[in-house]
């Protein structure tokens, strides 16, 4: 099993000021992995290596570099500079009219999102009944990772779901 990364784009506004400070933080109070939401100043080629010498290991990456605007051999490029096989893209809240059509091409395995928003998706008050219902509601979810406030993630396979305590971040 893969160690939890840290989404990076929970951490912008300190990155915004000094994003290699970040990523020594990150690593220095024991994340093993990270999941960036853009490079700030930096390539992707510096960003590898700056990880890469910090002993971090990253999964999968998101906007803004993989939106669906972008040229799909530029993607592919970035992507094999990163050494990923994934990329997750994220969408504004107007990208879909409702769930049957996030879901119902198959294409979205994994949802990522708080603890408030799965509620209104799932119309269900907590996390375990809210990732029954959807999932119950849609089978081509796969997998769902949910946080709930800066210190606790859950994360589900539809049959088994795990609840993490996140280590601080002092800044």
């Amino acid at each position: 099993m893969k160690p939890l990364a840290v989404q990076l784009y929970s951490l912008r506004e300190y990155a915004e000021k000094d994003f290699v400070q970040v990523l020594k933080k990150v690593a220095e109070i024991g994340y093993k992995a990270v999941e960036p939401a853009g490079f700030f100043n930096l390539s992707p080629a510096e960003f590898k290596k700056i990880i890469d010498d910090l002993g971090l290991e990253m999964y999968s990456s998101h906007r803004p570099w993989a939106n669906s605007t972008a040229d799909v051999n530029e993607i592919v490029d970035i992507m094999g500079t990163l050494g990923l096989d994934n990329c997750v893209c994220g969408y504004g809240p107007d990208a879909f009219k409702d769930l049957d059509e996030v879901f119902g091409t198959g294409a979205q395995i994994l949802l990522k999102i708080n603890k408030e928003e799965l509620e209104k998706l799932s119309g269900v008050k907590g996390v375990p009944e809210g990732l029954r219902t959807l999932f119950a509601s849609f089978p081509s979810l796969k997998y769902a990772a949910i946080t709930d406030g800066p210190d606790t993630a859950f994360a589900s396979d539809g049959k088994t779901l795990g609840c993490y305590t996140l280590p601080p971040l002092l800044f």
